[in-house]
């Protein structure tokens, strides 16, 4: 195609044929012939491009969108992370040799809610 268009615009003088057309004619069609395609691919790639546009702009909302939720997602996590912390610091103080009498008034009361949850179905 492009050797076509070269060999188009450098060729001066074009060979006489036995029809009626002139020399000049022709190569006055073939050129409108070859600026017909061009404008009609030019219009499909403007075509293209303008899609290509639309599924950008598209995939930019979902990436906003996506990004928002993991944000969320992250301080939720750092959230959870700090309260478990917290909790894990309690559970190793609690658990230390040191608070032997608090552990013992821990289980204490965890058989306590045992027999009062045991007694309250039992009863229901």
């Amino acid at each position: 195609y492009q050797r076509r268009v070269r060999d188009l615009m450098t060729r001066r003088h074009v060979p006489s044929h036995s029809w009626s057309q002139t020399p000049s004619s022709n190569y006055d069609i073939e050129i409108n012939v070859l600026e017909e395609q061009n404008e009609k691919k030019i219009e499909e790639l403007g075509d293209k491009v303008f899609r290509i546009r639309e599924i950008a702009q598209l995939m930019e909302a979902e990436i906003k969108e996506h990004s928002k939720i993991l944000d969320d997602i992250d301080k939720g996590m750092n959230s959870t992370e700090s309260k478990m912390s917290s909790a894990m610091k309690g559970l190793l103080r609690i658990a230390s040799p040191s608070n032997s009498n608090y552990m013992s008034f821990v289980y204490l009361f965890i058989i306590f809610v045992f027999f009062f949850l045991y007694f309250l179905i039992r009863w229901t």
